[in-house]
Formats: C-alpha cells, sequence, structure tokens
C-alpha cells in the first residue's frame, strides 16, 4: 500500500480535490492524476470528479438525435479503459451494458436526459476508483445523487443530511481495520428535490468540490485543470501573460462573474462565507498554482500598500450579443433576470435604465436562441440586437477606488469603438465592450499598459532630412534607457517629407524606416484622422510653412505638438496660426 502522510487533523477538516475532464482524458492525464493523489492527498479527503474528456459531449450529442456519437462513445470509452486498467473486464461490462441500454431508446425525457448525462461522471469515477486500487490506494467512490439534493436554483434542500452522509465517508477512512485512504465522489450531478437526477451545469464538478468544501468546513479546495492557475490574461491571446501566484477572494468572485473558464460563479459561491481557500494548478506542474484566500497576496510591507487598488488580471469573453429590451418596468426587469440565472443564461452588463424603462445586457451567442424564448414566453419586447461584441475587464481589489487605473482604462480604450463602458455592483472590476475583431488589440494594449511598460501616445515625426534622421537615430539608440525611465514604450507611429511617409500602428523604431507611400496631398493626414480627439504628439522638423499652416488643425484634433520648424516661428502665417 502506498505510504499517504496523514496531516493531523485532516479526517475533521478534510481538503477537496477536483480533477476536471481534460486531466481524466486519457491514459497518460489519468497516471498523472495518480501521482498528484499519491503526494497531495490525505486520508479522510473527497476526490471529486468530471466525466472523462469529451464524454459529455458525445451523451449531449447522442440525446439530440445525433446516433453516431454512441458509437464514437463506446470506442472512446473501451479504448480508455483497457489503456488505464490492467483488468478491465469487470468495468467494461459495466460500461458497455449502460451503452446497449442508451441505444433501445431514441427520445428522452427532461429528467431521463440527466439521467443520461450522469453516466458520464459515474463511469469516470468508477475507472479511477479501480486504477487507484491497482495501485494499492484503497477508496470507496460514491454517487453525488446519493448526497447532494437541490433546489430550483442548484442550492443544496437538506445540508444536515448531506453532511452526514460525508460525515460516514470520512469515518470509514478513518477505521483501520477497513483499510480505506479517501472517498471519490462524482462531480456535475444530483439530485432533485423528487429525487431525480439533475445536473449541475457549466463547472458544475467544481461547483460540487466547493459545497463539499463548505459541508465539512474544509480549509482547502483544490481545482487541478488543464492550466497551472489564474493567469494575467489569456495565454493563448496574450503571448506576455503570467501566472498569478495569489489572488483575494473578492478578485475571484469578481472574475467568476465575468464568465472566467477557471472560475464560475458558483464555484466561489458556497465558499464566501467560509475561511476555505482555492488552490487552482495543473496535475504534474512544477509551481505552485494561484492560491486565492481573503488573506489577499502575502508580499513585502512596501508591496502591500502597493497591493490595494492595482490591477490582478485581464479578462475576456468573445462572440457576445448586445439585447435591449423596452417598456419593461423594474419589477419585470428583476423578474427577468431571474430568469436567467434559473435557466444557467450568464447575461453581462445588465442594466436597467428607470427613467426610460429598457433593460439591456450582452448573452454569450449560443445562449441566443434560449433568451430570446424566454423574451417571447415573458411578453417582453426586443428593440436592439447587436452581436459580435466582446468583453475586455480589468480586476483587482478595489481597482475602483484608483482613479490612475480608471484613467488609464478609459484613455488607453479612447481609440477603439467602444459600444459601452460597463461598471459593476463591486469595486474591483471595469468592463469595456467593443467589437470582437478589435479586443485582442485592446487586451494587448492594456496587459502592456498594467503589467509591461505602458504604451506612450502614438508619436508622428514630420520631417526626415537630416534633422529628422539624427533624431531618430538618437530615439532608436537611446529607446530603452528613455522606456525605464518614464515606464512606457516610445511608439513613433509615422515618419514623413514632403514626398513620401511611412505609417504603421506598432513603433517604427524596431525596424527599417522606409517612406514609401505618397505623400504630396498630405495624404498621411488621412492616416492620422483614426487618432482625431485622442491624445497624440506631433513632432515637426520641417521647415514647411504647409506644415506650419495645419497646427491650428492639430490643437484641434487635441494633439500635442512640438516643433522646431524655423518657418513656424518666424513667419507671420505660423504666429497667426499659433494665437
Amino acid at each position: 500500500m502506498a505510504d499517504l502522510q496523514l496531516n493531523p487533523g485532516c479526517l475533521n477538516t478534510p481538503s477537496v480535490h477536483k480533477f476536471g475532464g481534460s486531466s481524466l482524458s486519457d491514459a497518460t492525464q489519468i497516471s498523472k492524476v495518480v501521482e498528484t493523489i499519491k503526494t497531495k492527498v490525505n486520508r479522510g479527503d473527497f476526490v471529486v470528479v468530471s466525466a472523462n474528456g469529451q464524454v459529455t459531449d458525445y451523451l449531449c450529442s447522442f440525446i439530440q438525435g445525433k446516433q453516431h456519437a454512441l458509437l464514437h462513445l463506446s470506442e472512446y470509452l473501451n479504448q480508455l479503459v483497457e489503456s488505464v486498467l490492467k483488468s478491465p473486464d469487470g468495468l467494461l461490462k459495466i460500461i458497455n451494458a449502460d451503452l446497449n441500454k442508451l441505444s433501445l431508446k431514441t427520445q428522452y425525457s427532461y429528467s431521463q436526459q440527466h439521467e443520461v448525462l450522469a453516466l458520464g461522471e459515474l463511469w469516470s469515477a468508477q475507472l479511477l476508483s479501480a486504477k487507484l486500487i491497482e495501485q494499492q490506494l484503497p477508496n470507496n467512490w460514491l454517487d453525488a445523487r446519493a448526497v447532494l439534493v437541490v433546489d430550483e436554483q442548484n442550492c443544496l434542500a437538506n445540508r444536515t443530511a448531506a453532511k452526514d452522509l460525508l460525515l460516514q465517508a470520512t469515518e470509514l477512512c478513518s477505521d483501520a481495520t477497513d483499510g480505506l485512504l479517501f472517498s471519490i465522489i462524482t462531480g456535475f450531478i444530483a439530485s432533485d428535490l423528487n429525487g431525480d437526477s439533475i445536473t449541475l451545469g457549466r463547472n458544475g464538478s467544481d461547483y460540487t468540490a466547493t459545497l463539499i468544501a463548505d459541508l465539512m468546513q474544509s480549509e482547502t479546495v483544490y481545482l487541478w485543470t488543464d492550466v497551472k492557475g489564474v493567469y494575467s490574461a489569456d495565454p493563448n491571446l496574450i503571448q506576455q501573460a503570467h501566472a498569478i501566484d495569489e489572488m483575494t477572494i473578492s478578485e475571484a468572485q469578481a472574475l467568476s462573474e465575468l464568465g472566467s473558464n477557471v472560475l464560475h460563479q458558483k464555484t466561489i459561491a458556497p465558499i464566501l462565507q467560509q475561511t476555505t481557500s482555492l488552490v487552482i494548478n495543473t496535475c504534474g506542474s512544477l509551481s505552485a498554482g494561484t492560491l486565492v484566500s481573503r488573506k489577499g497576496v502575502q508580499e513585502s510591507t512596501a508591496e502591500v500598500v502597493k497591493a490595494d487598488g492595482r490591477v490582478k488580471t485581464l479578462a475576456h469573453k468573445s462572440n457576445l450579443v448586445f439585447i435591449s429590451m423596452v417598456q419593461v418596468n423594474q419589477l419585470k426587469a428583476r423578474q427577468f433576470q431571474t430568469q436567467l440565472t434559473a435557466a444557467q443564461i450568464n447575461n453581462y452588463a445588465n442594466h436597467f435604465d428607470k427613467t426610460q424603462h429598457v433593460l439591456s445586457f450582452y448573452v454569450e451567442n449560443s445562449d441566443l436562441f434560449k433568451t430570446t424564448q424566454l423574451i417571447k414566453s415573458a411578453g417582453l419586447g426586443m428593440e436592439t440586437q447587436q452581436s459580435a461584441i466582446s468583453l475586455v475587464s480589468v480586476v483587482g481589489e478595489n481597482i475602483r477606488q484608483n482613479h490612475h487605473v480608471i484613467t488609464k482604462v478609459l484613455n488607453r480604450s479612447a481609440r477603439f469603438k467602444v459600444h459601452n463602458i460597463h461598471y459593476p455592483a463591486n469595486d474591483h472590476t471595469l468592463c469595456v465592450l467593443l467589437p470582437d475583431q478589435q479586443a485582442v488589440e485592446l487586451l494587448q494594449d492594456l496587459h502592456q499598459t498594467f503589467f509591461g511598460l505602458e504604451p506612450s501616445m502614438p508619436i508622428v515625426v514630420l520631417g526626415y532630412g537630416n534633422i529628422g534622421q539624427q533624431f531618430l537615430k538618437i530615439l532608436s539608440a537611446n529607446k530603452a534607457k528613455i522606456e525605464k525611465s518614464v515606464n512606457q514604450s516610445l511608439s513613433v507611429v509615422a515618419v514623413a517629407n514632403s514626398r513620401f511617409y511611412q505609417f504603421n500602428e506598432k513603433c517604427l523604431l524596431d525596424q527599417a524606416i522606409q517612406l514609401n507611400q505618397p505623400n504630396k496631398k498630405g495624404e498621411l493626414l488621412q492616416q492620422l484622422k483614426m487618432y482625431v480627439n485622442k491624445p497624440t504628439v506631433i513632432i515637426d522638423l520641417t521647415a514647411s510653412e504647409w506644415v506650419a499652416q495645419q497646427y491650428l488643425a492639430f490643437a484641434k484634433n487635441g494633439w500635442h505638438l512640438i516643433s522646431a520648424n524655423k518657418v513656424a516661428a518666424a513667419d507671420e502665417p505660423g504666429v497667426a496660426l499659433l494665437d
């Protein structure tokens, strides 16, 4: 038998470990889970499991009438079990019997659909339990439907009964004669008040884990996922994104309200009133993952002062649809918002205008059909619908009390086609809604602003003669030193002479300058229209009267001007234009 270290008191306050579907998707991943259990799980702990890999997706497709999904599911499960277990026949017999029963029916009622979806977690729990027993790690597995009974809002209906059943499982592990070390329990599923199976929706297994932690007053819940923690931004979109060591529970809750794939609102809810900590990590990681607790960031005294009001992470949710409903009174607005929640429809930037009687919000495109059906059934009218919108959010403890953060977000967003600026009810979030095609660029800009060198205002250099070339040469040679001293990047976006120009929204100092676009009729000014009413610096190193005559227009555009133009300084037209 493997030697699991027994922490003092862990039988009274067991930890909860949840393993997601991607962590259980194949033999290699399951081996990592087994190693994690050997080193991290203690006697009396609970191990919550999701369905293996894409099993739930296969079952959903089958319920929707796609019969081929059952064949693919059978092939996947048989291959998985045979590759994981030395003696797979017993479990394969159970799984294939379940699959045969499914094949006999083509239509399922609502409650029967949940029965079908529950199979994924049941198979997963039995597979991991059998694998651990082969590894000399005795355990018992539990069907969560026998333990967790929930109401229409997925809240526990009888906390005492559920806790008693969990305590019984823990006591079995404390009995040395029985030899059990810990309990494996199915995530995602529960029973309703009628005793029928029910699923707990998106991130349902995480919710199961925190429900158990709440009942058992656990000190820690470990969410073992396919990422090694929460990042400063989505690392699939932002190459410079880095993992976050620690977050406060307030930051985690704010992030969960934004549709985070790592932290869901339901996950956080059961432990909001507890001292339970969350650890988010991936199996086999050398890092400690991200710790979510009430203590906040543990840093030096100087850093603690700075921690309050600083940005911790950026969230991004794309492919949203904006919906505006008219002639809605306050009571109906509240009732409809409750209906959205009950239907497990995530809605963002929810706003009710009391004077115009308009309710507006954003939903994911995948939830649009369900949302419009709810609107129709409620007898409400929809005025506006606009799609392909992204939500980019800045999250950090009390950042809304920091006017520097708010100013930076608003300034960096100014050059984008912003659909809405939303201030959620909490003090830890500020949201920008804009077209999908601009969202990643804003995300990169904000990440650079808060986690790297802050982007400077766009710089336009007019004049590429001896003075202009020498100026750019000096600027390029000292770029790193200047950026460090002002904590801003240098963004020379355009260089021009009287005949040609080069324009690039990325810094031209990082590439060879080649003036290859015609500028005889002021074509560059057309390009610069995107910066009208946005902070921009014009550096005039020409001796051009025509450029001097544009100074008033530059000023009206809200641009800053630095001039070495002797014509502008000496000639009557230039003086007049500067008055």
